[in-house]
């Protein structure tokens, strides 16, 4: 754990905070060093998308939605102190609108949508070969961002259709992908070498050489979701959970989707099929209620 959250929570004690608040405000603060450490982030350098994608990091947990208000209440007292202390200039979590948990996972993208955003770049160009292979492994296997940005070249197995994704504590697991997010990243492949640096062992880089971040993921995200013309709101793990979410609509077995998406707990995976289920509800609701369909009573 950072030092700096190890001194605030020290200077909780000598405030004479109660052990069970110190507890509870460790606990939390562990859950947010755990995220720094897997996105290899600084403290100080915790800005307005990292506040987004904690907010999915806590939401992916399985943890309430009562919960998550309260780590970021939590986070928010922590940067009150590190400014107080001089240790961050800026916190940009004090003056942010800290994010609604109004559902139990972010929109999903229809595969009509999923087929529209994948037809966006440009493949004329080396930009657009590589923006199409990001996408594409984001949907065919279900990555999260900071596993895209830490895949190496040699973690691909075109022939085999599948990549190896290594955990923050070495653990790796196999994904299959299909022949569309094969052929797309043997597209890339063929430009690679024009714009990542010699020696660079990571699959995705900037057009500087060095390796993709998480902002410049999101970059492509937006830019690609505004030509295919999607409306709703789409963050990192859009297609992450678009994934998740249609596989299980079509039959997929959920002991295997839990396994191909890394998750420690099933249950997690059982809200996508939840999910899937109440939006089957909804559609069969909206085809056959007469008052759906406008006929007269």
């Amino acid at each position: 754990m950072d030092e700096k959250i190890i001194f605030y929570l020290e200077t909780l004690k000598n405030q004479g905070k109660s052990v069970n608040t110190v507890d509870a405000y460790r606990r939390d603060l562990k859950k947010f060093s755990d995220f720094l450490t897997l996105e290899g982030i600084e403290i100080d350098k915790f800005e307005e998308l990292q506040i987004v994608s904690y907010t999915e990091y806590l939401m992916e947990t399985g943890i309430s939605k009562s919960s998550i208000i309260r780590n970021l209440v939590t986070l928010r007292n922590l940067y009150k102190f590190l400014r107080r202390q001089g240790f961050v200039l800026e916190a940009p979590i004090l003056y942010y609108e800290l994010p609604r948990i109004d559902r139990d996972m972010p929109e999903t993208l229809s595969p009509e949508e999923v087929a529209h955003l994948m037809e966006a770049p440009d493949l004329n160009t080396r930009k657009g070969k590589r923006d199409r292979a990001i996408l594409e492994l984001l949907y065919a296997a279900g990555l999260k961002v900071t596993e895209l940005i830490n895949l190496k070249v040699t973690d691909v197995n075109l022939s085999g259709r599948y990549i190896v994704s290594t955990g923050p504590k070495g653990s790796e697991r196999m994904i299959p992908i299909n022949h569309i997010a094969a052929e797309a990243v043997e597209n890339f492949l063929s430009v690679r070498p024009t714009m990542a640096r010699e020696g660079t062992p990571y699959l995705f880089t900037s057009f500087q050489g060095e390796t993709i971040t998480r902002q410049g993921v999101w970059k492509i995200l937006k830019n690609y979701a505004s030509v295919a013309g999607i409306e709703g709101d789409v963050s990192l793990n859009t297609l992450r959970h678009s994934f998740a979410v249609h596989l299980l609509g079509n039959g997929a077995n959920i002991n295997a989707v839990s396994e191909m998406m890394g998750h420690s707990d099933i249950s997690i995976t059982m809200k996508y099929r939840d999910m899937k289920k109440k939006a089957s509800l909804m559609e069969e609701y909206d085809r056959t209620h007469p008052r759906e369909k406008g006929e007269e009573q």
